[in-house]
């Protein structure tokens, strides 16, 4: 079995926890234990795919083992494979371990035993199964998997003992006497929090967050110390992602004491992956340690880091200096951080400009972030409550200061005075050599209409959108086309807002941005077009498709630019939304190029524009009447049979709709 391929393993690991969890396999009291030969196998595979796969569903099985068995098949199941020759079958084995604690801890005798399943046993069997249930000893229990941890912490191979720091953090989780945690699993903690490989040293430091109830604040300021000083920088860089979380074991007093340095310690640090992972958290630290600190303290740090020589650890600045600016007032960014914030928007790099420009164009980040820090707030001083009460009472006998609310309510940053800054950053990411940056910069135009109004982007940026129409990658002119019907939607929902107090915006006033900037200038460019391949991407700009979230290639934007409404699946084009009465001189733009490019490609695609309108009715009756002639023409003039079939079925289309209107 062990040597089929990988994937024939996989299915087998399936089938057999479909056969246990639908309880396919003997008696529901007993498929367990003809379960436990392959998979301890499966458990002891090379493979590490294989043999996580195989301990996972293995895990959720033996959860549902009921304790009175727990001599009989979970034990030496257990001990077989912690006591093996192969370190596999060890890692395996203390990885089951937590599996089965759970059980042992919560000490609950009842849930684990289905005496429906006993009405089928003989009288004799019953009474002698309910002997051993009341018998158990749940201690006992825990004292078996404790032994078998202790000798897996001990293993000498560092995997063995990378898996029983994983398993020694989830069984103190779950235990809720905090002498037992120190009598029994303390001294486990502190010998492999003394480890010398940082494989295994690393996963110390989520295990230390789970004894922080144990330890008084000096104690576990100095394990934490440890761990953020540590010479390997992988565990440095994990002390550093958790860093907010190893707060969450402090107070704020002893946070600004002693964690402060020491994140600023993680921001100089001489490996970019610690200072950039570090970088990511300085939201959450600026709410804990408070604005005189952040000025003082984290403001000069991260001034440095808009220098860094590290492009990841300025990509890391960008992705959160615009929401860190949310949390202080307007004066202190316009003073201390403005500058950095314009030194990264001139960034060599181009996903550096692309991060602090995102969050720029996010219209709701600082509401976001302000409810998002403010929630933290509550919850971590919820926490600091609940394990002040389980302190002992030798350390909670000095009562702690309470963090001092900052009533004041100051200036909010605003970021409409980055606008003129933002322009360079903006016109280089537009032409930049990567289609992919090009691409992510065309995806933030709506934003950037939305943040700065519609002055600001006809004069900035909308000669670069329109360029962006004629980029050399299709990927990016199909992008440039959807994201300027959605500028026009956007605009179109402004032009509603304001209206509402004064009266009903009637269909031209809803397209009024589209009517007196988009399309002229769509227009414009129509005609000096000399690629067919531009032509047709605005031919079909005014057409774009949405269907179940996928867009049709070559739906660009001109003479139908639509109106992307998502319900039940359905296409809505502009022309549709502006009304039969103020479409007609799309319609004659649509025809004309129909009759007269000199490329069957846009000839035909603008046949397939006029089909599609008038089976949605939305073309008058003399406005029909002056394009079936163009289309008759078309059927029997042009050269090319593909146009002459396009021209042919609007046609009977524009026909059947005229024929509709009247009769009616």
């Amino acid at each position: 079995m062990i040597e089929d391929d990988d994937e024939i393993l996989i299915a087998l690991i399936e089938e057999l926890y479909r056969l246990a969890t639908n309880k396919l396999v003997g008696k529901s009291r007993y498929y367990f234990a003809a379960l436990i030969p392959p998979f301890e196998r499966l458990c002891q595979c090379e493979e590490k795919v294989i043999r996580e796969e195989a301990v996972a569903k293995f895990g959720k099985i033996i959860m549902e083992i009921p304790l009175d068995q727990f001599y009989d098949y979970t034990l030496p199941f257990l001990s077989k494979l912690c006591r093996s020759e192969w370190h596999t079958a060890r890692t395996s084995g203390v990885t089951l371990i937590s599996y089965v604690f759970p059980k042992a801890a919560l000490g609950n005798k009842g849930s684990d035993t289905d005496e429906a399943d006993w009405t089928e046993l003989p009288m004799p069997l019953r009474e002698h199964l309910t002997k051993r249930r009341d018998n158990f000893s749940f201690p006992q229990c825990k004292s078996d998997l404790h032994t078998l941890l202790a000798e897996c912490c001990e293993d000498s191979i560092p995997t063995v003992r990378r898996a029983a720091v994983i398993t020694l953090g989830k069984m103190v989780a779950v235990l809720d006497d905090k002498k037992e945690v120190s009598k029994f699993y303390l001294p486990l903690f502190n010998k492999v929090s003394r480890e010398e490989q940082d494989n295994v040293k690393v996963y110390a430091v989520e295990t230390l967050i789970q004894f922080g109830r144990v330890f008084d604040y000096t104690d576990t300021v100095s394990r934490i110390r440890d761990f953020c000083i540590d010479n390997g920088w992988r565990v440095r860089y994990v002390a550093a992602e958790h860093y907010m979380d190893l707060c969450n074991m402090l107070d704020d007093d002893m946070v600004k004491v002693s964690m402060l340095e020491l994140y600023v310690n993680f921001l100089n640090d001489t490996e970019p992956e610690v200072r950039a992972v570090a970088l990511s958290e300085l939201p959450g630290v600026c709410v804990i340690v408070g604005r005189e600190l952040t000025e003082e303290k984290l403001i000069p740090a991260v001034q440095v880091k808009g220098k860094d020589p590290n492009k990841y650890v300025r990509a890391a600045l960008a992705s959160v200096i615009i929401p860190f600016c949310h949390l202080l007032p307007h004066q202190t960014v316009a003073k201390s951080l403005l500058p950095t914030i314009l030194l990264i928007l001139k960034d060599e790099f181009p996903n550096v400009r692309l991060h602090v420009i995102t969050n720029i164009c996010d219209n709701s980040l600082r509401a976001k972030t302000v409810d998002t820090w403010k929630d933290y707030q509550q919850k971590r001083a919820k926490r600091m409550l609940e394990w002040e009460k389980t302190k002992d009472t030798n350390n909670t006998e000095k009562k702690k200061p309470e963090r001092k609310e900052e009533k004041e309510k100051q200036d909010e940053f605003d970021v409409t005075q980055l606008q003129e800054s933002l322009i360079p950053a903006i016109v280089e990411l537009t032409l930049d050599r990567d289609w992919r940056v090009r691409l992510g910069i065309v995806e933030k135009f709506p934003a950037l209409a939305t943040q700065f109004g519609a002055k600001f982007f006809k004069e900035k940026i909308f000669k670069l959108m329109l360029g962006a129409l004629q980029d050399t990658t299709a990927e990016i002119r199909l992008a440039a086309a959807q994201q300027l019907f959605q500028v026009a939607l956007a605009y179109d929902k402004i032009e509603q807002n304001n209206c509402l107090n004064k009266s009903t915006p009637n269909q031209y006033e809803r397209f009024r941005w589209a009517n007196e900037i988009l399309i002229p200038a769509l227009l414009d460019m129509w005609k000096s077009s000399t690629h067919y391949l531009h032509r047709i991407v605005i031919l079909d700009v005014y057409r774009v498709r949405i269907f179940f979230f996928f867009f049709f290639f070559f739906f660009f934007f001109l003479i139908f630019i639509l109106q992307m409404w998502q319900q039940s699946g359905s296409q809505h084009y502009l022309c549709e939304a502006m009304g039969p009465k103020e479409n007609h001189k799309l319609l004659a733009e649509i025809g004309t190029q129909m009759a007269r490019d000199t490329v069957p490609n846009v000839r035909f695609k603008a046949s397939q524009i006029l089909q599609a309108l008038a089976e949605r009715n939305v073309i008058e009756q003399k406005n029909l009447q002056s394009l079936l002639p163009q289309c008759q023409y078309t059927m029997d003039e042009d050269r090319d049979s593909d146009v002459r079939y396009f021209a042919a079925a609007a046609h009977e289309a524009l026909a059947r709709s005229l024929t509709t209107m009247q009769q009616q």
